[in-house]
């Protein structure tokens, strides 16, 4: 193809989007025009030269518009269905709007474990408390009164990410990094919680 022809199938793409934006209510043939108008596109980058800066920067904004256009789309379309039909490789991406756009549902008991988090916590910190009075009650010395206050100290720097929105940017850092659903994100909290519980409850059995 020649530059000639990208140029052509960059207009195409425009007047589809256009057609998109002036619609008040997409139907199932708007979708599949723009859907295809970016096939041709595509099939014209791949056999055309280097396109230049200018026309790199309007296929990246008309590519957002066809993003930002993608729940109506979704409403419009059955994409899982056109696969099926007209398989399409995973770099067609806005062949997989819907899969993009989707939202992962909660589990059926995320809410138990929500509430069981912060019922660990509150167990965790109120054995804290506990065992801080018996170490002072029983005249501990530096050494000991240190360590319960280091445990006290990390267990409530843990609560604080968990609970707070402040330090759960940390925890959903690493969420994201390991990719875990929101599910699995609250059950690794709820693990967390737990866990922590083997400080105190060491403690408790320490001689006062």
């Amino acid at each position: 193809m020649t530059s000639q022809t990208l140029g052509g199938a960059l207009s195409a793409y425009r007047q589809a989007l256009a057609s998109l934006s002036q619609s008040s209510a997409m139907d199932e043939a708007q979708t599949l025009a723009v859907l295809t108008a970016r096939d041709l596109l595509q099939s014209a980058l791949h056999q055309s030269p280097h396109p230049g800066p200018h026309r790199l920067v309007e296929i990246h904004k008309l590519d957002q518009q066809l993003r930002e256009q993608g729940p109506a789309l979704v409403k419009a379309l059955d994409f899982s269905d056109y696969r099926k039909s007209f398989p399409r490789p995973v770099e067609s991406w806005w062949w997989f709007l819907d899969q993009r756009l989707a939202v992962a549902k909660p589990h059926p008991t995320d809410w138990l474990f929500k509430g069981a988090t912060t019922l660990a916590w509150a167990v965790s910190i109120g054995l804290l408390v506990t065992i801080s009075g018996r170490f002072l009650l029983g005249g501990a010395g530096v050494a000991g009164l240190s360590a319960i206050a280091l445990s006290n100290l990390l267990t409530l720097l843990k609560a604080r990410s968990d609970l707070t929105e402040a330090g759960n940017e940390g925890a959903q850092w690493l969420f994201d990094r390991f990719r875990l659903s929101p599910s699995w994100r609250l059950r690794t909290r709820f693990g967390s919680a737990v866990a922590n519980w083997a400080i105190p409850a060491t403690r408790m059995k320490m001689p006062g």
